[in-house]
């Protein structure tokens, strides 16, 4: 037994289990989810109480979804949450399965598998939910510790956009807690919508609490839901099957939702595609316990991403060089295809693309420079790989991420001088063209020193490049289907390509004549 501002509390007790993805789904995604979280933490009063959140097919190049806002979540919503990231290899296995970048039934799986064993609780809800327990003293913890064994739902009560983004503050859980006990009856939310027998309300979804051992029993969500929609309806059919239909508890606590309609998403377009509504409700042929045995994703290892990491202490520790001078690059076509660089200045915007990398990635990095690979090896985690390539004849095997290095470090450049630099580089734009064109589609590729060089139209050629600005010094783009290129670019692509001993002199020429032009247009 514990006591929290004088209420009696049982622990261990409840799992909440929530999903998302880093896509910005619906209307102001980012408030509606800190809101949320802060609220449902501000609801726990448990030793063992958590909120498991499953970040499902964020790309691997973003952070989860709750890393981003971490700045607008409270101490407890950050100490309460474990996010649990499942990548976007793992959800490979059902793109032949279903279009949707995100599958409900197996994201909830994937955090009721892993949740704490010693919870007797698991709450089923979602992301841009409230809950306002009657009683001010109460919290999820302590209304729930009084409920006898079932299965037990919630009306949904909808917020208004403008009303909940224009009045409740991400940061002040209590006072929008307070705000719906107060008004929400004034404001005409309290409206219950029923429906007759086991599901007994309408979107049922967004407050489904059961047994742990009962979930387990019943092998979870069903994973056959690939289509969005129904999963919740369908779990209230198989627990009125399993003997569970839970008795009311809409007097004990009031669950509100933040709509977000007003900009489409795919499972709100009236075109949508969803599950057969016979098939999964009302068939006679559902069973409460499903035949599928790996629900979960229990053959996955699933990547847990803790909050108090930080990119930053890292990359200051690996670039501990002191202070440098201020550095001034002049853009000019005089200045075009300069080669040297500071591997200390681009690793920072560098590793920007390393952070959020799985933890078992291979980065294959193609180049002569060993400064900026000593700076890769020392940033990856232990579990990480880095393959340094820096001949034309060296294997490379599969990688997470390939790094085609087209400058040369400074100190050597200096050196050794332009023309040896130069030479040095022609080896690693040939592997890059052998390699571009076959490796699979959407494979990440970075450029060093490719921008306001000739490398950058061959860089691009292969790629579909993000436009980036000159002065982090790094392009970067996925592989794509070659499509047709303007004259003027395949042009440029033919002269770099295959002129390569000689595009400083064909530039030079040309921008002789190109002057020369401008001042006969000018004279007549």
């Amino acid at each position: 037994m514990q006591t929290v501002s004088g209420v009696a509390t049982i622990v261990p007790m409840l799992s909440i289990i929530v999903y998302g993805r880093h896509d910005n789904h619906g209307y102001n995604y980012h408030k509606r989810l800190a809101i949320s979280l802060n609220c449902l933490a501000a609801l726990l009063s448990g030793e063992t109480d958590e909120i498991v959140f499953v970040d499902y097919n964020t790309p691997d190049d973003l952070p989860t979804i709750v890393e981003a806002i971490q700045d607008t979540l409270t101490p407890k919503a950050k100490s309460a949450i474990r996010i649990l990231r499942v990548r976007p290899s793992q959800h490979r296995r059902f793109v032949d399965h279903s279009s949707l970048p995100m599958l409900e039934p197996v994201a909830r799986n994937v955090g009721i598998w892993r949740s704490n064993p010693a919870n007797k609780w698991i709450l089923s809800t979602n992301i841009d939910v409230i809950f306002v327990p009657s009683n001010p003293q109460h919290t999820l913890t302590t209304f729930i510790s009084s409920l006898e064994d079932g299965f037990y739902l919630l009306p949904r009560f909808e917020v208004p956009e403008n009303l909940w983004e224009q009045t409740f503050q991400r940061l002040d859980p209590d006072g929008t807690m307070t705000f719906l006990r107060q008004h929400g009856q004034q404001l005409q939310l309290d409206t219950i919508i029923r429906k007759k027998d086991f599901l007994q309300y309408d979107n049922p979804g967004d407050f489904q609490l059961m047994l742990r051992k009962d979930i387990f029993a019943m092998r979870g969500f069903d994973e056959t839901m690939l289509n969005g929609w129904h999963v919740d309806s369908n779990l209230c059919k198989r627990m009125s099957l399993f003997g569970r239909t839970g008795a009311p508890i809409e007097t004990l606590v009031k669950g509100y939702h933040c709509n977000h309609t007003h900009k489409q998403t795919l499972l709100h377009d009236q075109n949508r595609s969803q599950n057969s509504w016979y098939q999964y409700v009302e068939s006679p042929r559902i069973t409460a316990v499903l035949p599928q045995e790996n629900w979960g994703l229990q053959d996955e290892t699933i990547e847990e991403v803790s909050l108090t990491s930080s990119h930053l202490p890292i990359l200051l520790n690996i670039l501990n060089v002191g202070p440098e001078k201020q550095r001034d690059h002049l853009i000019h076509p005089t200045t075009f295809n300069r080669l040297d660089y500071s591997p200390a200045r681009i690793f920072t915007y560098l590793a920007d693309h390393l952070c959020h990398l799985p933890p078992q990635a291979t980065v294959a990095y193609i180049g002569c420079n060993t400064e900026i690979v000593r700076l890769i090896k020392e940033y990856l985690k232990p579990s990480q790989r880095t393959l340094f390539c820096p001949t034309i004849t060296d294997p490379i095997p599969k990688a997470s991420l390939f790094i085609f290095d087209f400058g040369i470090e400074e100190k050597t450049f200096v050196k050794e001088g332009y023309a040896a630099g130069r030479r040095a580089i022609k080896p690693i734009m040939k592997r890059f063209c052998k390699l571009a064109g076959s490796l699979p589609l959407h494979t990440k590729c970075i450029g060093i020193n490719a921008k306001y060089t000739d490398f950058g139209t061959i860089f691009s050629k292969y790629l579909s490049v993000r436009c980036t600005s000159h002065l982090p010094g790094i392009s970067y783009g996925c592989t794509h289907r070659i499509r047709r290129q303007s004259l003027k670019f395949s042009i440029h692509y033919f002269v770099g390509r295959y002129l390569y001993a000689y595009t400083d002199q064909i530039r030079s020429i040309l921008l002789k004549w190109e002057g020369r032009v401008r001042k006969w247009f000018a004279s007549v």
